[in-house]
């Protein structure tokens, strides 16, 4: 046994070239050390040679040129790591490290270094838990009237976490009155749930008003929670409505048919009218009566028209009653279009028929659940800043009406050149306009248009705010305006470019994280022990083959019987199938007659 200060053995065990060698490598940016006899070495470490002896300062050399190999390695998986959304793996430092350091590396070496980034990376990811407290500190004390805690437990575990900048609360007077709610989980070690409520501008731009991270799933209580500092962040949510007929507040809700959520909606925004995504309703029947019948319920998402409506659910009603059903359970009014025809009291959903809004936010962000809650919190308060300043460039110097509804009211505008308008009714607010529909018997429709309170019997003027193909062709041949004349004063005024810019012209000022003094109290949630909800999955979930129920349009062609809808081996399993049940027939009738 050698002793741990090292020995002569152990000097002559390392060859004296490849000791220089190492020592060489440790100091090639100083010509001076080049060389290293016992003299420079003493010169080097004084102390510790008087101590040790040359042997273990070379053999500590020897451990410092070992850990720095590690260090790069380690290095190598971090630069993988940015560039690969998976976690690196021992092959993937094996491709980065020929491709960047034209080095060769062993897997062995390479896999101690992906270990070693694993647990480096765990450690850091603990510790970054202590800086969350200071960082919304920070973002509050930079950007006056924000909302910005951390909550903690007992055990000084941290719980939930909210931001709201201060001027999210403005902002939502320069959006559609329509906000989106999703929660997603976070993906990495520490688990947790991130909550965000988004707007879109007129041109489709997202717009995060306020976002939290919780150790909440998607529950009541997660919910609950976030909706309450949402309410009192932002108050112009429940705003009165500008419509003198509406009876619900300002914003109406977008989600997705959570039941918390929905419980959670009602206890804060009693007043607030809450609309269910479409898409969500259309997976549902797809997955449980078949794909053909979910057609059937985009046109009803859809329609404005009631007639229309009452034939697609007659017809619902014929094929499959398990859809209809379902169908007919959940609200009209709150997915169907033709709700807001029968019940003027419905704040208008302007267009917004699903939760893609929050699906898109989500994707935005994606980027930031797969780190730490730190992470996750720098990553979204670092690109919206970058996002907002863009977007002031963008619609710098423009002025009338966005693109995209531009193109739509320049085209309802050249439809209406052969529609007629009458006046009708005593109140001077009513006006009936009749169009030619086409066809061989040159068919005219009648509709009932309200230019003071922006309606009109087709639906399509109060769904989205721009005058419809009736609205146009009063404000032409009634009111003898120019469509610029209607763009003006007509287009609800989201669909501006000074709303844009107003939408734009505030911005906050992030937080260099790095500059931060950790609180060295606040430790990571226990993510290991607490249990996602649902029931765990022990095994993969396939997906139903969307021909499950229309095997006769199915593209596999069995090779044994020629039939579509199965391959040779479901169909051996099926003649199998048969043939036993058939003995079992004989068996039981054969039985019967002894």
């Amino acid at each position: 046994m050698t002793s741990r200060n090292g020995s002569s053995s152990e000097v002559e065990s390392w060859r004296k070239s490849k000791a220089k060698a190492f020592v060489k490598e440790l100091l090639e940016n100083d010509e001076m050390y080049m060389d290293m006899p016992e003299a420079q070495l003493y010169r080097l470490y004084p102390q510790h040679f008087e101590q040790k002896g040359k042997a273990q300062i070379v053999f500590e050399v020897v451990c410092i040129k070992y850990y720095r190999g590690l260090l790069h390695r380690i290095f190598l998986a971090d630069d993988v790591a940015l560039h690969k959304h998976a976690p690196p793996t021992a092959n993937d430092v094996i491709k980065a490290g020929v491709h960047k350091k034209k080095t060769l590396l062993s897997y062995k070496q390479c896999y101690r270094g992906v270990n070693a980034r694993n647990e480096s990376k765990i450690i850091s990811d603990s510790m970054s838990f202590q800086l969350v407290g200071p960082y919304v500190e920070a973002f509050a004390q930079r950007n006056p009237g924000s909302t910005a805690f951390m909550e903690r437990g007992s055990d000084h575990r941290i719980q939930r976490v909210f931001v709201c900048p201060s001027f999210a609360n403005d902002v939502l007077m320069c959006v559609r009155p329509v906000i989106s709610i999703d929660g997603a989980h976070m993906r990495s070690e520490w688990k947790g749930t991130l909550y965000l409520a988004t707007v879109k501008s007129a041109e489709d731009d997202l717009y995060p008003v306020a976002f939290a991270i919780t150790v909440d799933g998607e529950d009541f209580q997660g919910w609950l929670w976030f909706l309450q500092h949402l309410k009192a962040s932002a108050p112009n949510l429940i705003a009165e409505h500008f419509r003198r007929e509406c009876s619900y507040r300002l914003f109406t809700f977008m989600s997705d048919r959570c039941k918390g959520l929905n419980t959670a909606l009602g206890n804060v925004f009693p007043a607030n009218h809450n609309c269910f995504c479409a898409v969500h309703i259309r997976r549902n029947v797809e997955s449980n009566h078949g794909k053909k019948f979910a057609s059937t319920v985009t046109a009803l998402s859809q329609t404005t028209s009631l007639p229309e409506k009452r034939a697609l659910l007659t017809q619902l009603q014929q094929k499959s009653p398990g859809a209809y059903k379902y169908v007919t359970d959940i609200d009209a009014n709150r997915w169907m279009d033709s709700a807001w025809l029968e019940d003027e009291k419905l704040p208008p959903r302007y267009g917004f028929r699903n939760s893609n809004i929050s699906e898109s936010a989500n994707n935005m962000v994606g980027d930031a659940r797969n780190g730490n809650w730190l992470d996750a919190i720098d990553g979204i308060l670092i690109k919206m800043p970058l996002r907002i300043t863009k977007s002031q460039s963008k619609y710098e110097g423009k002025d009338g009406v966005v693109g995209s509804i531009l193109g739509l009211a320049t085209k309802r505008w050249e439809k209406c050149v052969g529609c007629r308008v009458y006046a009708s009714g005593n109140d001077g607010e009513t006006y009936s306009v009749y169009q030619k529909l086409g066809g061989e018997l040159e068919e005219e429709a009648l509709l009932k248009v309200r230019p003071v309170d922006c309606v009109c019997d087709c639906g399509k003027w109060q769904a989205i705010g721009v005058p419809c193909v009736h609205g146009m062709a009063y404000f032409r041949h009634q009111m003898k305006w120019r469509l610029e004349d209607v763009l003006d004063q007509a287009v609800d005024e989201y669909y501006k470019y000074r709303t844009q810019r107003e939408l734009y012209r505030r911005n906050f000022v992030p937080v260099w994280r790095y500059l931060l003094e950790p609180d060295m109290m606040t430790l990571p949630p226990d993510g290991a022990a607490r249990r996602m909800p649902g029931r765990p999955k022990t095994v993969r979930l396939r997906k139903n083959s969307r021909y499950a129920h229309e095997p006769e349009k199915s593209p596999t062609i069995c090779s044994r019987c020629h039939q579509p809808g199965h391959n040779v081996r479901t169909c051996v399993r099926r003649e199998a199938l048969k043939k036993r049940n058939a003995g079992n027939g004989a068996a039981t009738t054969s039985h019967s007659v002894l």
